[in-house]
């Protein structure tokens, strides 16, 4: 009998490394790599100025910018190369900059001290370079708020940078986008600016997110198929396997087109849990289901997975021994016991899934929903506005990002049970893991607990929430719509920038924040956008049915 699984999500949130296992010389190296790309910013924006561009420079930043994500572990061999690739290409644009000025008879802006830099030759010189770097940054930073803010938008620089990465795989990136990535860039190697400059460009950021995620779902759609939500099994069938993690749709569907006549399973996990919504992936037979898992400990998740496993994305945590030799990966990431996987060779990977064990046997009978598109946006806008005229639903909550805070475990668990059933909750990239016997509710077919998936979904997501306020003719800061988000990383990072940018206020946020986020920053964000912390979930309850008293 069919059932559906108590995991509810084709999402997944993997890890990022801790601090533990985070190689201090690759950090400073992904810190002197960042410094560096702020100086192509300079002279790539002001060479834009006159509309002129390099070809060679735009083909690569954002991979560099992505190489910059300080929660990946790269090899150190890759950030050494990166950052000497990233002074060629700084050195391209000063030159075209340089060029177009004396064309146009004008003098050259003085270059920052980015500009200038010759990175070392060897490790311990650049990494002492950083080292240096930093130390005087900070001691020129007279406000922490401002090197806290900056840091935010680094952060979500990096978030799109990935995401631009992947609409590259399926065609070119539009022009405009660069323009707004070296903006950014410049800003965040300038030393001179306010913290009025900082809210700023932390908008300008969020809007920049906001258009790279319209054209990712446009060339998703275009590459494989209008989104569809579909029913996917989250069980296991008997025979060899090949799990799928991270967030390369490309190279899952390769993967796929050369083991479909090879009797080899295909699982995923994470982000590419979405690929089953898509026609042009889901149509091959062996793509055979979701991995499901806590997702807060990847290691664990898999342990007992007995094929083999692939990471088409390196922020995941330290890996141990007991996977040696049955996983692979597509990033040069330092990790124990993971092989470099080359894209255009699969055969070590398909060799070594004939080797695993396999499943014995067909296992499980449970499905999660799948996919969030067009369709579906038309339909639930309909829906709650028939529901909330109604008053069948009063509240919308919606909790981005991890449901488990630290403070409060199960804490979106304890908010349903807490609320009334005039409460609707939205979980986008939320692994929201239920107990067996819990059974959510429907309100006229609208599921009590609605899964949107992975946050690439953000912007269908988005418009569904204006397009509710603006059938009664609110502002969405003044509809029933209260907005969590768990802040654990770039992802989270350029969502909360992106609601920002759009207008949206009052957004909670985790108490358990990354250092940069201080309480000094919070208040300050409390002061112009209303952001506050959650206080437990008791407590966040009672302040919303207060509210209605």
């Amino acid at each position: 009998m069919e059932r559906a699984c108590s995991s509810s999500s084709e999402n997944g949130y993997i890890r990022p490394r801790g601090t533990a296992s985070k190689n201090p010389a690759v950090s400073a190296l992904q810190d002197l790599l960042f410094y560096q790309l702020t100086g192509i910013g300079f002279y790539a924006k002001n060479a834009l100025e006159y509309k002129k561009t390099d070809s060679e420079t735009n083909k690569k930043i954002t991979r560099l910018i992505y190489l910059t994500n300080k929660g990946i572990n790269f090899n150190i061999n890759t950030m050494m190369n990166a950052i000497n690739e990233a002074y060629n290409l700084k050195n391209r644009v000063e030159n075209l900059y340089k060029f177009v000025c004396k064309n146009n008879g004008k003098k050259p802006k003085r270059s920052p001290a980015s500009g200038l830099l010759r990175p070392g030759e060897s490790l311990s010189q650049m990494v002492s370079q950083a080292n240096v770097i930093n130390a005087q940054k900070s001691v020129k930073t007279s406000n922490f708020n401002i090197f806290a803010i900056q840091t935010i938008i680094r952060q979500s620089l990096s978030s799109s940078a990935n995401y631009l990465e992947h609409i590259k795989m399926e065609e070119k990136i539009p022009q405009g986008f660069y323009s707004q990535i070296y903006n950014l860039l410049d800003f965040l190697g300038n030393d001179n600016i306010t913290l009025n400059d900082c809210n700023v460009y932390a908008l300008k950021a969020g809007e920049l997110h906001t258009q790279v995620l319209e054209a990712l779902i446009s060339a998703y759609e275009k590459a494989y198929g209008l989104i569809e939500r579909k029913k996917v099994f989250a069980g296991f069938k008997k025979g060899n396997a090949i799990l799928v993690v991270g967030d390369d749709f490309p190279f899952l569907k390769k993967i796929l087109e050369e083991t479909q006549e090879k009797e080899i399973n295909i699982y995923t996990y994470g982000t590419l849990n979405y690929a089953h919504s898509f026609p042009e992936i889901n149509k091959y037979k062996n793509l055979a289901g979701v991995y499901l898992g806590k997702y807060d400990n990847f290691a664990a998740d898999i342990e007992s997975f007995p094929g083999v496993v692939v990471l088409t994305s390196g922020n995941i945590e330290e890996l141990t021994d007991i996977f040696r030799g049955r996983i692979f990966s597509t990033e040069d990431i330092s990790m124990l016991g993971v092989t470099k996987l080359e894209r255009n060779n699969l055969k070590p990977l398909i060799n070594t899934a004939y080797d695993a064990q396999g499943f014995d046997e067909d296992k499980g009978n449970c499905y999660v929903e799948i996919g969030f598109g067009i369709k579906e946006l038309e339909n639930y806008i309909d829906k709650f506005y028939k529901l909330i005229k109604e008053e069948k639903v009063k509240d919308i909550l919606v909790f981005l990002g991890c449901s488990d805070f630290v403070q409060d475990n199960n804490y979106l668990k304890k908010m349903i049970k807490i609320l009334p059933d005039t409460t609707v909750f939205i979980t986008l990239d939320c692994m929201f893991s239920i107990d067996i016997n819990f059974k959510p509710k429907s309100i006229n077919g609208v599921p009590q607990i609605l899964n949107l998936g992975q946050f690439v979904n953000l912007y269908t997501f988005v418009r569904m929430l204006f397009a509710i306020a603006g059938k009664f003719r609110k502002d969405i800061n003044e509809a029933n719509i209260n907005i969590t988000i768990n802040l654990r990383g770039p992802d989270t990072i350029a969502a909360l920038l992106m609601l920002l940018s759009l207008g949206i206020k009052n957004i909670k946020i985790n108490s358990e924040l990354p250092i940069y986020l201080t309480d000094s920053l919070i208040n300050l964000f409390n002061k112009k956008y209303g952001l506050s912390k959650i206080f437990g979930a008791k407590i966040d309850a009672q302040n919303i049915i207060s509210k209605k008293a």
